[in-house]
């Protein structure tokens, strides 16, 4: 079917001239009699002008069909090399696209790209012969990203992915939407008949804050397991030697063969530290799978609860240090006015509030991390013995005590033969020291425990606790408790036992931990160290130590690989990762720590990694050449030459035997995502893929421009008229 346009060529000027023009002679042909021949003959005049003035070009097509254009993706990947009957996966897709070749170019125009760690555009399907697996996995976001950068002048209508789908689903979704069309997922791979279960992958956070609610989310695969009711269990172990025990379950039937399930779950952290989590899926019939992890907890922050027996140097210097960390939360109280201090006014009309103590230690005690008693008397008060055994109980359920020495404290507050006695690493003395009048320097025990090594270098650490002020005035104690660990003693004083006399002992208590500090005077190591430029913050990092090992904070490390799947594709280059967290556990900045890699193989040989940053606080760690057997990843985090935390990670590895299943949830995904389809390769045609291709479109074919008003001849008719008209007019006397 041939047709015909026409584009003007005039500009602005010359086609509001040209208006002007046919008005002016409109005006004139009704305002002078010259007759009809005369005003034809001048209005063929002025339009030949008027034509060449704007020099319109006509345009002659031919209406042509036009196929849609396809985009062939083949997954070249290392997987792609796993079993599809008689030839490997890849070979398999060779062979279908080299049968079905004429059926296809038929169809469509295509455009061909091998995916691995890249795009490789092939020209043609000749180039297909030449194309070997990779041994690099397939990474999506690269590959597919390249592929719709180069595709982007070709506009294709629809893509057909070739894949055993052994890649990152997320990964995979995000960069086929880059894409923008609908993309036919074909699945490459023998059939799996074993009915079960693959837990993919399980999103937990870096860390929980405790008594704070956090987030699961687990993707969980079933193969051949059509309209049979599925259960996805979370359970909770609240020790190592306790059960497992249910939090939560949702149930789920898979509709086809081969499904992809994915669910949340809510979860409330309750024990600082690690807590221990197992994701479990089963239906009848079916092995059950499951899969543990575990998820640190810290606090968001610290809950101090500070009674002092009266106002004190330590009171002050110590409170003043717990109140300038935004992270802490001080209540205190310091005792004014003891019960035996009468006076003769009502309570109401003092300026001095009673004493809470039912609140503090009966109702309010669960709400704080840390609990400290300095030179602090139950005696004066008349403490009924439950509240001495509501702390005691406050310890055992994981709460941190503290307790600092005095002329009230220890036996002289009441303590013996109580249930916080109970709690402490030392029993109480009932012989009550002169405590003002004695002075003594402390003796650390070992300088590798953390409470003593507060620097960097061991060195450093030594020589400031051998030049520190001396102390004044400490408690007496009968022994020191088995399961107890003395960190600071006296360089003279005995126990009954011939002991040394601790000084400072931590003890752990049910899921608490107690420290016992007996003197009162470490304000002494702040105010008389402040002109020592080498033990200038000893106070504060003394102070900032006891708090993170009390509360449990220590002990956590800072450093965490991120959890594994269940099944390790035997790609090379393989990935991990893992974070290195600050203080605060908020990502470590670049630059902030120094990270040790180390690779144990198989045969016990080593080797030093380098790790790549991917963002703040998250890196990389790229391996290959991995033998087969297990290995085992450690990397540990330095800061100004300080162990901030270290992890370990072992994986097994099996190259060249075992290959990956095909993940046809995975590439269900990605059709279902884009608005395609998904088909098995082995149990469908190509008509059935073509068929689902647009059909052609009509489009124009320019054959010929022509500029007929353009040319001289049209310039001289256009004069020829215009003299033919004036010679006429003449002849009849008109002016």
């Amino acid at each position: 079917m041939n047709s015909f346009s026409v584009i003007w060529r005039g500009n602005f000027w010359i086609e509001f001239a040209s208006i002007a023009l046919i008005l002016f002679l409109i005006r004139h042909l009704f305002s002078v009699k010259t007759g009809p021949t005369l005003a034809v003959l001048r209005i063929l005049g002025v339009l030949t002008l008027i034509l060449a003035a704007l020099n319109p070009e006509i345009v002659f097509k031919r209406s042509i069909f036009v196929k849609p254009h396809l985009l062939i993706l083949i997954d070249r990947g290392h997987s792609m090399g796993g079993p599809a009957g008689k030839y490997n996966r890849l070979e398999t897709v060779k062979n279908w696209l080299s049968q079905n070749k004429n059926k296809i170019q038929d169809a469509a125009e295509t455009s061909l790209f091998a995916l691995a760690s890249d795009a490789k555009n092939l020209s043609s399907f000749k180039d297909l012969q030449n194309l070997k697996v990779s041994q690099a996995d397939f990474s999506p976001q690269e590959a597919l990203t390249a592929a719709a950068s180069e595709s982007q002048n070709l506009t294709p209508e629809r893509a057909w992915f070739f894949s055993d789908g052994n890649a990152p689903q997320e990964e995979l979704l995000a960069a086929a939407q880059e894409l923008k069309i609908p993309v036919d997922s074909i699945a490459v791979g023998r059939s799996i008949e074993k009915k079960g279960f693959l837990i993919r992958d399980i999103q937990s956070p870096d860390f929980a804050f405790l008594h704070g609610k956090f987030t699961f989310g687990v993707g969980v695969e079933t193969q051949n397991l059509k309209q049979v009711p599925c259960v996805l269990s979370l359970f909770k172990k609240e020790s190592k030697s306790s059960p497992w025990k249910t939090l939560s379950q949702s149930q789920f039937t898979p509709s086809s063969n081969y499904e992809s399930f994915e669910d949340s779950f809510t979860a409330i952290a309750e024990r600082l530290g690690g807590e221990s989590y197992r994701f479990q899926v089963e239906a009848a019939g079916v092995s059950p799978v499951s899969r543990e992890i575990t998820v640190p907890v810290i606090r968001q922050k610290y809950r101090i609860m500070y009674l002092a027996g009266r106002p004190s140097y330590e009171y002050s210097f110590l409170r003043r240090f717990i109140k300038k960390d935004p992270r802490r939360e001080l209540v205190s109280f310091v005792i004014l006015r003891n019960p035996q201090n009468p006076v003769f006014i009502p309570d109401n009309q003092l300026s001095l509030i009673p004493f809470p103590a039912q609140n503090i230690f009966l109702r309010d005690i669960s709400q704080f991390d840390l609990f400290i008693l300095e030179n602090f008397s139950a005696q004066k008060f008349n403490f009924p013995p439950v509240y001495l055994e509501s702390l005691a109980n406050y310890v055992k359920k994981g709460g941190a005590l503290l307790v600092l020495g005095g002329q009230n404290a220890f036996s002289a507050g009441g303590y013996k033969n109580t249930p916080l006695e109970e709690a402490l690493p030392v029993a109480l003395s009932s012989q009550i020291p002169d405590f003002v009048s004695r002075i003594f320097t402390p003796r650390p025990v070992s300088f590798k425990h953390p409470l003593i090594n507060l620097y960097s270098d061991p060195a450093v650490s030594k020589a400031v606790w051998e030049t520190l002020p001396q102390l004044k005035g400490f408690g007496l104690f009968s022994a020191l408790k088995p399961d107890s660990t003395p960190v600071l003693i006296h360089p003279s004083e005995k126990m009954p036992s011939g002991s040394p006399l601790p000084i400072l002992a931590v003890r752990k208590f049910g899921r608490g931990r107690v420290m016992v500090i007996s003197s009162d005077s470490l304000w002494r190591w702040k105010l008389q160290n402040a002109q020592k430029a080498q033990g200038r913050n000893f106070y504060d990092r003394f102070w900032s130590r006891v708090i993170e090992y009390l509360t449990g904070t220590l002990s956590l490390s800072h450093v965490r690989f991120s959890p594994i799947p269940d099944e390790i594709v035997p790609v090379e280059p393989a990935h991990f990762f893992f974070s290195v967290f600050d203080s605060d556990f908020s990502p470590l900045p670049e630059g902030q720590a120094a990270l040790s890699l180390l690779w144990t193989k198989p045969d016990g040989k080593t080797q030093n990694l380098k790790p790549q940053m991917v963002k703040p606080g998250y890196f990389r760690v790229s391996l290959t050449g991995i033998p087969a057997g297990i290995n085992i990843l450690k990397v540990s985090a330095y800061r100004n030459s300080r162990l901030l935390g270290s992890d370990s990670l072992s994986f097994s590895w099996s190259p060249g035997k075992n290959y990956s299943p095909v993940r046809r949830s995975v590439l269900k995904s990605v059709s279902l995502n884009s608005g395609g389809k998904f088909f098995e390769l082995g149990k469908t045609s190509a008509n059935n893929l073509l068929s689902l291709l647009p059909p052609p479109k009509r489009r124009y074919q320019i054959n010929r421009r022509a500029r007929p008003f353009a040319s001289p001849f049209w310039l001289a008719l256009s004069c020829a008229i215009l003299i033919l008209e004036w010679t006429l007019r003449r002849r009849r006397g008109l002016p």
